[in-house]
């Protein structure tokens, strides 16, 4: 097998299509940032104010436990970037739109391909829970994550199916999460500055 149909077969839903065009595949990446971050602070505002009050001083807390473990702002930032901006999202599209939902559900199980990839988008929004156990993260954060997860992997994967390419879903979620880790590292820096004053 030749490397560019490896290349089509990693990238296209459907290696035997052509691809969308790469305006529209740019005018998707950037319907998909739009409604996931739309849909993620619907969620923050659907919470009651207590409980929203609960994460930030939740979030004080996490970082007050990241400044325990002397852990600065730079090592932070690095973490953060090359961890949850890059691989992250990579490995993500991979595993779940490209492995579970095209590989797995669609071609070996033969399932609808709508329900095949409601049964993606489920499973990947469930398993950002595991950020409660695996990282700092606070559980109403987590919760609240994986239930705007599980709709942008929806919406995910139906831009996989009608682009014919997972381009769209990682560059949108690349930017998703690049946009979290500014905010993140932005947070930190302020908590350790404001605890150095």
């Amino acid at each position: 097998m030749d490397r560019s149909c490896l290349t089509d077969e990693l990238i296209k839903f459907d290696p035997s299509k052509p691809m969308a065009s790469v305006p529209i595949q740019i005018i998707v990446t950037l319907a998909i940032m739009i409604l996931s971050n739309i849909l993620f602070r619907l969620f923050l505002k659907l919470w009651p104010n207590t409980i929203y009050n609960d994460m930030y001083d939740d979030r004080v807390q996490e970082y007050t436990s990241l400044e325990n473990k002397q852990i600065g702002v730079l090592a932070f930032a690095t973490s953060e970037i090359l961890n949850g901006s890059l691989y992250a999202p990579v490995a993500e599209e991979l595993f779940f739109r490209f492995f579970l939902f095209k590989t797995v559900f669609v071609a070996k199980l033969n399932m609808n391909p709508h329900m095949a990839n409601l049964l993606q988008a489920t499973i990947f929004g469930g398993l950002h829970l595991t950020n409660t156990i695996y990282s700092e993260q606070v559980t109403r954060m987590s919760v609240i994550q994986s239930f705007s997860s599980a709709i942008i992997g929806l919406l995910s994967g139906y831009a996989y199916m009608y682009t014919n390419s997972i381009l769209p879903a990682t560059f949108a979620h690349i930017l998703n999460n690049v946009n979290a880790t500014v905010i993140e590292i932005g947070r930190f820096n302020t908590h350790i500055n404001d605890e150095d004053e």
